[in-house]
């Protein structure tokens, strides 16, 4: 926004690029005005789109994925034990999480259909993390409540609501789905559920399908339902896949967003074209 400020005074100009750029905002009109030196962007998929901002002219670009700090407890087995205690949950369900906004893309529909498909199978529950702050996600709510009470699952589905110890929950976990509808621009959420531990069922589009690899999840077609009903099917059925997909993934997450890395990585980017 004050772009031409950083200019006047001989300073090098960073954009960052953390979300997908439309080109139509107040904020995003004002930021187009001023060319910068060089733009960062949390994805590929972010940085596919900077052309939305400045399509006439080139401009240096790297990837940097967000620094996210691990989870780490030294009692996670009571921790896990307190969570479930708390919700009545016993430590042999298999719990899968999703921790997101109560907003439409993030997918809950899909889950909730693909778990319609899993009735079979008797040892597990859906914990819902994220509380209303919207009018538009109150009705969605409704919508999700009905679609749960259609498919017989209200006793397989607990909703968690506003937390302020999501850590503590993703450790007393087991799985985390969040099917999205939308893309997001990278998916700090993803980070956290594998740095806890637990293997990740997405969907193979934007940040989230650059995070997960089959080494530490699955990242399948877009509204697939069958397809994240295979997923959870297999990872609820076997324990030896969550555990392989676990030590996996934090190192997945240790290798895309380790925090010493990734700020030493923007300290060499600007004290090279600085």
């Amino acid at each position: 926004i004050f772009g031409s400020v950083v200019k006047k005074l001989g300073k090098k100009l960073f954009f960052w690029c953390h979300d997908i750029p439309n080109g139509q905002s107040i904020i995003e009109k004002l930021a187009k005005l001023v060319i910068p030196d060089f733009a960062i962007a949390n994805s590929h998929f972010t940085q596919q789109h900077l052309d939305v901002l400045y399509p006439q002219f080139q401009i240096q670009s790297q990837v940097i994925y967000a620094p996210v700090v691990p989870i780490q407890f030294e009692h996670p087995h009571d921790i896990r034990q307190k969570i479930r205690d708390s919700l009545g949950t016993s430590d042999d369900t298999v719990v899968i999480t999703q921790v997101s906004r109560m907003e439409r893309w993030k997918g809950h529909a899909l889950s909730i259909a693909a778990l319609g498909l899993m009735q079979d199978i008797t040892n597990w529950e859906y914990w819902i993390v994220g509380g209303v702050q919207r009018e538009s996600e109150q009705s969605y709510r409704a919508e999700l409540e009905r679609q749960i009470q259609e498919l017989g699952l209200e006793d397989r589905v607990r909703w968690l609501g506003q937390r302020n110890d999501v850590p503590q929950v993703l450790v007393a976990s087991d799985i985390f789905c969040q099917p999205n509808l939308g893309t997001e621009p990278f998916g700090i959420a993803f980070i956290e559920a594998l740095y806890a531990g637990l293997p990740v069922v997405t969907v193979a589009i934007g940040g989230g399908g650059e995070i997960v690899n089959s080494e530490c999840g699955y990242a399948v077609a877009p509204g697939n339902v069958g397809e994240i009903a295979a997923a959870l099917r297999e990872l609820v059925q076997n324990p030896a896949k969550r555990e392989q997909f676990r030590l996996f993934g934090i190192h997945r997450a240790t290798e895309l967003c380790d925090p010493q890395r990734q700020i030493e990585i923007v300290r060499q980017v600007t004290a090279e074209l600085c």
